[in-house]
């Protein structure tokens, strides 16, 4: 069995969950416990598990502004090529690097993945050796 990675958010949301279930546990021993065996004496405070509540909601909410952020920044930063006009010509079949003829199926394959050859055409031997 995979072992599941524990995450600050997966921590934040079980923590923000446990308090919940205390709030609400709390709630129903004070209200239907308490009052039915008539015992006033027992009281209880809940100054902590509201303070602690706080934090959580609010530490939870800067992780996922964070996550937010930097996902706006990846994508900000991603290399963005202009699609390709490709006419049907003969050097559109040509592989950019060795001239040797390409079929449409390879010519599709590359043009479609701009990030990868940069707009550019390759034989199947040079898709290998692109690194952009």
């Amino acid at each position: 069995m995979k072992s599941k990675k524990l995450t600050i958010s997966t921590f934040l949301a079980s923590a923000l969950g446990l308090i919940v279930i205390l709030k609400a546990f709390i709630y129903v021993l004070k209200h239907f416990v308490f009052q039915t065996t008539g015992e006033n004496s027992l009281k209880v405070d809940e100054s902590d598990l509201n303070i602690a509540f706080v934090v959580v909601v609010v530490l939870l909410l800067i992780r996922i502004s964070y996550v937010i952020v930097k996902h706006r920044i990846v994508r900000a930063n991603q290399v963005q090529y202009p699609k390709a006009i490709v006419e049907d010509t003969v050097e559109s079949f040509d592989c950019a690097e060795c001239g040797k003829r390409v079929s449409e199926k390879v010519r599709d394959y590359c043009l479609e993945r701009p990030n990868k050859f940069g707009g550019q055409v390759y034989c199947y031997d040079h898709q290998k050796t692109i690194k952009l």
